[in-house]
């Protein structure tokens, strides 16, 4: 089977806690992932410095994104303030479109605007990632990037700062797989690898395992997400 590294492209969306959340996940991935674009609700005087600070702790190449740059392997373009970034595609490949706009969610940029640009650009070659916040912003178009075949992660409550945001989604049934911060980048490199399926009608879906975690007391249903039942509620994660 295609290792799944040559043709996808990975979108993360982050509010509150997030600048902590992206330097875990970031600092843990390899230097030859697929290109990764992220939109951090963050004031526009602050994402340049996003970036630096993203750079220096990654093996990735971190920078604000620029109009029409191209996706390449092993670079992470951040969305600039008061700015939305969409995913476009043509035949050299995929490239982002920076453009003013008016608040989505009361956010710009906002994260609805990048996902569903990426449902639309990118479909099944793609992985969305929904990190802590607050609101819904993000967690529609995650929903419609599910649809269209792509593989979604959202962060678990017990390591959100606010789990607002990916309460929104996993409640909507956008997300596949839910899972702490510190299990994200190897939930993604499983993905990639082919070690995790999109569903467990696939017939390639690997078993769940579960764990007993009775600090935890808020709950979802369906596979990666978090349910109760007998002696208290318990986390369903992937093998890894």
């Amino acid at each position: 089977m295609k290792n799944k590294k040559d043709s996808t492209v990975i979108a993360i969306g982050a509010s509150t806690g997030g600048v902590e959340a992206l330097k875990e996940i970031l600092k843990k991935l390899p230097a030859d992932m697929p290109p990764i674009i992220i939109v951090q609700h963050i004031p526009a005087s602050f994402t340049k410095f996003l970036a630096e600070g993203l750079n220096g702790v990654s093996r990735l190449e971190v920078a604000e994104a620029t109009d029409g740059e191209p996706l390449t392997p092993g670079k992470v373009l951040i969305a600039p303030g008061n700015m939305h970034m969409t995913l476009e595609r043509k035949c050299e490949g995929y490239y982002v479109s920076i453009k003013e706009g008016s608040p989505v969610y009361r956010q710009c940029p906002s994260i609805e605007t990048m996902f569903c640009s990426v449902a639309k650009s990118a479909g099944p070659e793609a992985v969305g990632i929904i990190l802590t916040g607050w609101g819904k912003d993000g967690a529609k178009g995650l929903l419609e990037m599910k649809e269209c075949g792509a593989f979604t992660i959202a962060q678990d409550e017990r390591s959100c700062i606010a789990f607002e945001l990916p309460k929104e989604a996993i409640e909507l049934g956008a997300v596949h797989v839910t899972t702490g911060l510190q299990n994200i980048p190897k939930t993604i490199l499983d993905y990639l690898q082919n070690n995790i399926m999109k569903g467990e009608d696939d017939p390639e879906y690997h078993p769940a395992i579960i764990r007993e975690d009775r600090e935890r007391n808020r709950y979802g249903q369906g596979t990666g997400q978090q349910y109760q039942g007998g002696s208290g509620v318990r986390a369903i994660y992937p093998v890894l």
